[in-house]
């Protein structure tokens, strides 16, 4: 018998963008690879940056295989997890945007996960990121953390408009052109 936790249905809904395309949700799996490996090639160069914090230009598609295939290897359980957000178009769904959390093994806050957030370019600011990362919010408190941290840098607006747009409490830290932030998870409203 499977102690599993099984993906709840509230992490599997369906939205429509405010430019009118149907975004599908779940939870990611390690059949992803290849999904990953195709938003990854849609990202430009500045999203990418925010998004490793690391500029990846010219990179190796073996290291593109590689990265893909551990990002897809999450139990969504206990260490790490991520949601996926689908665009239904006419040709098929396509991967638009992954929030996920890992385990977070160092640092100030205890039982904490580290948060990224990623939607392709072509359709950024539709509010695909903010549904994310609340559906984010929910898998964390299912997953029984704390708190959620990342680091971000100092200049992306982006970020800081979506989660006051979410209305949830973020404490900041601010050095040497990076953004420490958490979220108090017991503190949040989703």
């Amino acid at each position: 018998m499977s102690t599993q936790m099984q993906p709840t249905s509230s992490l599997i809904t369906k939205f429509t963008t405010s430019h009118g395309i149907t975004i599908r949700t779940r939870p990611i799996h390690s059949g992803d690879v290849d999904h990953l490996i195709d938003l990854f090639h849609h990202l430009s160069p500045d999203t990418r940056r925010r998004r490793f914090n690391v500029g990846l230009q010219n990179i190796d598609a073996r290291r593109v295989q590689e990265t893909a295939t551990q990002l897809a290897a999450v139990d969504n359980e206990r260490d790490g997890g991520a949601i996926l957000g689908f665009a239904v178009m006419p040709e098929g769904e396509q991967l638009v945007g992954v929030a996920r959390l890992a385990r977070f093994s160092y640092g100030e806050v205890e039982n904490s996960a580290e948060v990224a957030v990623v939607v392709r370019d072509d359709f950024q600011g539709q509010g695909i990121g903010t549904a994310l990362l609340r559906l984010l919010l929910i898998l964390a408190r299912q997953m029984q953390f704390s708190a959620l941290t990342a680091t971000v840098q100092a200049d992306n607006t982006t970020i800081f408009r979506m989660l006051a747009k979410m209305k949830v409490p973020v404490h900041t830290r601010t050095r040497q052109g990076e953004t420490e932030m958490w979220i108090a998870l017991d503190d949040a409203e989703i």
